[in-house]
């Protein structure tokens, strides 16, 4: 306590894009939605976003004989996340009695989509611990976590949770895959993508998707510099949705939370300002992941 916090390579890209959210939440289409978030999951408010640096800064100044020990606690939060995710599959939300949404879990993140992502960070973690520790921790959690990603029927999730477990087996040497089982993937990934799209009858969710997109670039081009303010895209996509959003969805009052994709949601919510600050911050952060795989060799362990 009292040491001053060690730079990192974010430190740019987090002040630009918070400058940039201050301004937008503040010509904000709706202001306290902006700073507190959109009910009931509030993923992009200020307050939200505020928890989610201050945690980023936690783990970068947190002392390296600590690592374990956090990592420990995160295998340990993953397994009631996924266990509780499970039990709505069982027996309903037990705590808001809410119906589930198209049969998807969702555990105490309050939507399938948020919940794969959490999944995808926390996979990777509970195969290092399962293969590191060799105990009872990592593999229950390991279990736990790819049942409940299942159960999201997220095919997103499914697809980078499984690229995730073969970057980590990749970079620490446990998995050494030639040429030709590269191509091979890519070949067999467009086809693995339409069996997941007919098996799942996702055609029309990702008609709506396109819909989507359409109407975020209406909603973009109304307000570009600035966008509608941080976590308010609800109230952006009502007013621009398209007539093939209505025509797919059956219904004049279904609307979107949110874009569906990372650039697209900066762009509506946050304007060219946001997405460019929000663009720096990815290359900022893939450039320093990079440095650190191709600096250090793969070791096992």
């Amino acid at each position: 306590f009292g040491a001053p916090l060690r730079r990192t390579c974010l430190d740019g890209p987090l002040a630009a894009l918070w400058a940039v959210m201050l301004l937008s939440a503040a010509a904000s289409v709706d202001p306290a939605m902006s700073v507190f978030g959109a009910y009931p999951q509030a993923f992009h408010g200020l307050l939200p976003a505020a928890l989610y640096t201050a945690l980023y800064y936690a783990a970068a100044n947190t002392r390296e004989a600590w690592s374990d020990r956090v990592l420990g606690w995160m295998v340990a939060a993953s397994l009631p996340l996924a266990l509780y995710g499970l039990s709505q599959r069982a027996w309903g939300d037990l705590l808001t009695h809410a119906e589930l949404p198209n049969h998807r879990i969702s555990s105490t993140i309050g939507n399938p989509v948020m919940l794969g992502a959490c999944i995808v960070l926390l996979a990777p973690l509970a195969l290092h611990w399962a293969l590191k520790k060799k105990g009872p921790l990592g593999a229950a959690a390991g279990a736990s976590l790819v049942a409940a990603l299942l159960a999201t029927w997220a095919r997103g999730a499914w697809l980078s949770a499984g690229v995730s477990a073969a970057a980590y087996l990749w970079l620490t040497g446990r998995l050494r895959p030639r040429p030709r089982h590269a191509l091979a993937l890519v070949l067999l990934a467009p086809i693995l993508f339409f069996a997941l799209q007919r098996g799942l009858g996702k055609g029309d969710s990702d008609s709506m998707r396109v819909e989507v997109m359409k109407s975020s670039l209406r909603a973009f081009a109304s307000r570009p510099l600035l966008g509608c303010g941080p976590d308010a895209f609800l109230l952006a996509f009502r007013r621009h949705k398209t007539y093939g959003f209505i025509r797919l969805a059956g219904n004049t009052s279904v609307v979107q939370s949110s874009a569906h994709n990372d650039l697209i949601q900066a762009a509506v919510t946050l304007g060219l300002l946001g997405l460019l600050a929000y663009a720096w911050l990815l290359w900022a952060l893939a450039a320093r992941s990079a440095g650190c795989v191709f600096k250090n060799p793969r070791q096992p362990g």
